[in-house]
């Protein structure tokens, strides 16, 4: 197995945790404790985890990132295990083109982001 592969499978395992706890816990937009009940709810989904990790909650901003580290993971891994080890060049150059502009897509949404404040 390679290397590309073995990453792939930990980022599906990753993916697969985060989806555990976030059943198990509330999710970024419950509400929160009373001493920060008085700040707004951001709009959008990175706006409200954006605010979850402004604030230091890591117990609830965790289980989103495994998650989205996750699946962004394995598009990106696994396009380059189709490249590099299973010699899939026609189907994994175009899967590694949309796993990168995937990922830029999602860190340009969480900086645009306007956290809740």
């Amino acid at each position: 197995m390679g290397v590309f592969t073995a990453a792939t499978l930990a980022c599906a395992l990753l993916a697969l945790f985060g989806g555990i706890a976030m059943a198990r816990r509330p999710p970024v937009s419950a509400p929160r404790p009373a001493e920060a009940a008085s700040l707004p709810v951001a709009a959008t989904p990175f706006g409200r985890l954006k605010t979850v990790i402004e604030a230091g909650e890591w117990s609830r901003a965790l289980p989103p990132l495994l998650v989205l580290g996750g699946i962004l993971g394995v598009m990106l891994f696994g396009a380059l295990s189709l490249i590099f080890v299973f010699g899939q060049d026609r189907s994994g150059w175009p899967m590694f083109a949309l796993a990168v502009l995937t990922i830029a897509w999602a860190v340009r949404e969480y900086v645009r982001a306007e956290a809740g404040r």
